[in-house]
């Protein structure tokens, strides 16, 4: 029989374990929010959010998709009860998206106006479906998770969900994309779904560090 307040100790744990970097970057998205609407400045604190988001909430998402889903659709007998979760991962990763093009396009030492309210206008759709997504996903997961599964299951999915997401962040590829001015070189911006011809998997780009190719 399974332990149902174990199980529900341990699902608790495992959803908090998800949102935790969620919250964090829900919270640097609120403060950079809050400089943007206090006056211009450097575009350097958007590519912060934009790393986290990118190295952090992104493996998280992708690790949902692979081991949470499907453990939540079984449990619950209803291939169709993480649709509306799915819909929002989609939309998440189109915003991050757009904060990256927002991003390359924007002047790095001073942002002005228009750019202001776009940066303002993606970060606040962010932030907003970010919270919705955490509230909706500890709802349907957690009453799925708690009900069914015990301590070893939720253990072993903690396990899954940990590899799967290493192994999303291992994915993160860098895109080579011209800078503003053609007379700087390159710059290498992240890009979570990228499929130009300059891609670079950061692992790949480690060892050939370590090798001396590059």
């Amino acid at each position: 029989m399974v332990n149902k307040q174990s199980s529900k100790a341990r699902t608790s744990d495992c959803l908090e374990d998800l949102e935790q970097d969620a919250h964090a970057v829900i919270l640097q998205i609120e403060a950079l929010d809050a400089r943007l609407v206090a006056g211009p400045g450097s575009a350097a604190p958007i590519d912060r959010v934009l790393d986290l988001l990118i190295q952090q909430v992104l493996p998280h998402l992708h690790a949902e998709e692979a081991v949470l889903f499907p453990a939540v659709e079984d449990a619950l007998q209803q291939p169709e009860a993480t649709t509306a979760l799915r819909v929002q991962h989609a939309e998440l990763m189109r915003l991050v998206e757009e904060l990256g093009m927002l991003s390359n396009n924007a002047q790095p030492e001073r942002l002005h106006g228009a750019e202001m309210g776009r940066f303002h206008r993606n970060l606040d759709a962010l932030r907003g479906l970010l919270s919705r997504h955490l509230q909706e996903e500890r709802a349907v997961c957690g009453r799925a998770l708690c009900d069914t599964l015990g301590p070893d299951e939720i253990a072993g999915l903690l396990r899954a969900m940990a590899e799967a997401e290493e192994r999303a962040r291992q994915d993160i590829v860098l895109v080579a994309l011209p800078w503003r001015d053609p007379t700087e070189a390159v710059a290498l911006r992240p890009n979570p779904r990228a499929t130009q011809p300059l891609v670079f998997r950061l692992v790949d780009l480690e060892r050939k560090l370590k090798e001396g190719e590059i």
